[in-house]
């Protein structure tokens, strides 16, 4: 796609345009990227980025919007990476209004998206929208899943074998830097696919 095609929009609450809340809206999550249509995600009230307590086996309510000047073609609730509901357009396409009650038995993240067919409009690529997530945090406890963090472990296992048979590094003390911060992290990641916290 060509430059600007994809963009983010950044929610701050405001009627006005100010560079420091828009930054600071950015950094607190509340932002979708998208190649035209408008997204709103609402779980029980909190927005984009935003946490929700909640206790293990409540229901949430999640609500979401989206909005388009082309066809969209299906709207998904996404749950810790997991598609968990798929709403396919009807009408024109243009317009989604859907609320689904989501049971939570553990930490999650939830997002929506939207796709749609190549459009013109969107300088032929594919019609997309994603949202940043609401994590909604069970009693306390962190989102966590052992399979993605077993997949950084080999990840991480084979960019410090790359990384030690690397012969080009300009100082020595940046070398044991970058492999402590590897190390660090493998460590951290092992600890996670192991179940631990």
């Amino acid at each position: 796609p060509a430059v600007g095609t994809t963009r983010s929009y950044v929610y701050t609450g405001s009627e006005t345009l100010d560079y420091d809340e828009w930054a600071d809206a950015m950094a607190a999550g509340r932002a979708f990227v998208t190649s035209g249509p408008i997204l709103t995600l609402d779980v029980e009230g909190r927005g984009m980025g935003e946490e929700l307590p909640v206790s293990g086996g409540e229901t949430v309510s999640v609500a979401v919007t989206a909005r388009s000047l082309f066809e969209m073609h299906t709207l998904e609730i996404v749950q810790n990476g997991e598609i968990t509901h798929t709403f396919e357009a009807t009408g024109d396409g243009k317009s989604f209004d859907v609320e689904v009650e989501v049971p939570i038995d553990s930490s999650v993240w939830i997002a929506a998206r939207t796709l749609g067919p190549p459009q013109h409009g969107a300088m032929d690529s594919y019609l997309f929208a994603h949202t940043n997530p609401v994590f909604v945090i069970a009693d306390g406890e962190p989102i966590r899943s052992s399979e993605d963090a077993a997949f950084f472990v080999a990840w991480i296992e084979e960019t410090l074998s790359d990384l030690r048979r690397m012969d080009r590094w300009d100082d020595p003390a940046h070398r044991d830097e970058v492999l402590a911060t590897f190390e660090e992290a493998l460590r951290l990641y092992q600890d996670q696919a192991g179940g631990g916290r």
